[in-house]
Formats: structure tokens, sequence, C-alpha cells
């Protein structure tokens, strides 16, 4: 019952549309992930975020896209996501402020309806950081994309063996999802989570800025509240 009345409250604003392009929000199982800026070069962030999606053991179609590799981790790499013949339900970037609105717009003309923009230096980083950020969010608006970010954690699901985080641990499937906005609280939360068992079946959002700001942090709370609701 709380969970219809949620989602009846959500759909008025047209959030619910986020879960129909969102299938990992949705319930849906998701088939394949794109990730720009994947890279091998140990421990920095596109190695640490592809190797943590390999390790969850992701059995759906993963892209790795870097211009100058052929391959990443074994993995067949591509110049661009243009060059992927397959489907891509969610795309990860993980590369310079300044490239993401011409990713987001690649993005868009492959059909791709779901993003995570874990990139830093857009409003955090004062008024040029907010222009390249509205920059953004106009481009994704104009494709339909709804992504979560930009300068995020990531994003978990145990229970569907993907982790798109650049952190050092995981969580073992469980009965609790949480959202947080700081990422420091959620990697505190995963260290005592590997030490104390499960954590997650559901979902696992560590997030700044998220749903394109279609919606207030309110908002957004609310809706990924309905998620929960309706697991129960």
């Amino acid at each position: 019952m709380i969970s219809s009345l949620l989602f009846y409250f959500l759909d008025k604003f047209s959030i619910c549309h986020f879960f129909h392009y969102f299938p990992l929000l949705s319930g849906q199982l998701l088939r394949s992930i794109a990730i720009f800026g994947a890279s091998e070069r140990e421990n920095s962030v596109g190695e640490v975020v592809f190797r943590n999606l390999l390790s969850a053991g992701f059995s759906g179609g993963i892209y790795p896209i870097n211009p100058r590799r052929d391959t990443i981790k074994e993995v067949k790499a591509y110049k661009s996501i243009s060059e992927v013949q397959d489907t891509v339900e969610l795309a990860v970037v993980i590369t310079p402020a300044k490239t993401i609105p011409s990713i987001v717009r690649e993005c868009g003309d492959h059909g791709v309806k779901a993003m995570i923009i874990l990139s830093a230096g857009f409003r955090e980083a004062g008024p040029e950081g907010r222009a390249l950020e509205d920059q953004v969010v106009n481009i994704a608006k104009e494709y339909g994309i709804r992504f979560i970010g930009p300068n995020c954690l990531g994003l978990i699901r145990p229970s569907e063996s993907i982790n798109l985080t650049f952190g050092n641990n995981n969580a073992m499937p469980g009965n609790l999802a949480l959202v947080s906005q700081s990422g420091a609280i959620c990697t505190a939360i995963l260290d005592w989570a590997e030490e104390n068992g499960e954590f997650s079946n559901h979902l696992f959002i560590p997030f700044l800025f998220v749903l394109h700001r279609y919606t207030s942090t309110y908002m957004c709370l609310f809706s990924l509240l309905s998620l929960l609701f309706s697991t129960f």
C-alpha cells in the first residue's frame, strides 16, 4: 500500500520515468554496461572501477571504451561507443569533466538511456564547472537520458553481481539497502559490512547529484524509498 501511494505521488512529478529508463532501479536485470575511461593503469579510478565490475562477476556484456587500447584486462576495448554493435543499457563515465558533454551526446546517439557519471569538476568546482554541468544536463534532456552523478562514488547491487564504484571493497547479498549523499559514509559502512556479514540484496547508491536535477534531493529520496518499499 505504501509503495503504491508513493509511486502514484511520484508519477505525478514524472519521477517514475527514471525507473523505466534505469533497469538497475526498476528491478529488471541489467544486460550490458559500457565504461568510458576504463584503464589498466594500476589503482587509477578507471582501473579500479573496471576491476571491481569484473571481480563482482557481472555476467552481461561489458564494453570498455578507451581510444588508446585494444584490450583492457583481456576484454576487448572500443575506441568509441559507436563501435559497439550491441545495445548498451548503462554507461559509466570516468573521464575528465570537459569530455563529458560529448560523451553524453555519443551515448544519446547510440540509444543509451541511463548513465552514471563518476567524474568530478562540475558545480563543486565553481562557475565554470556549474556551466559545464548545465550543458551536460541539457544534452541529457535532449536525448531522454537519466543519470546518477556527476561527482559520485558509484553504485553497487550485490544480488546482480554489480559493483560500479572506485572503492576497495564490495557488499555481500543481504536484506539492507543504503542511499547516502556522502561517499565517505558509504565506504565506512561498507568497511563495517565486510567484517559483519550481509549488507545489501537490492541497491546501494552513494551520490551527490541525482536524477538529472529534474527533482529536489527530497524527491530523489522519495523515489528511491518507493523502490525499497516495493521489495518488502
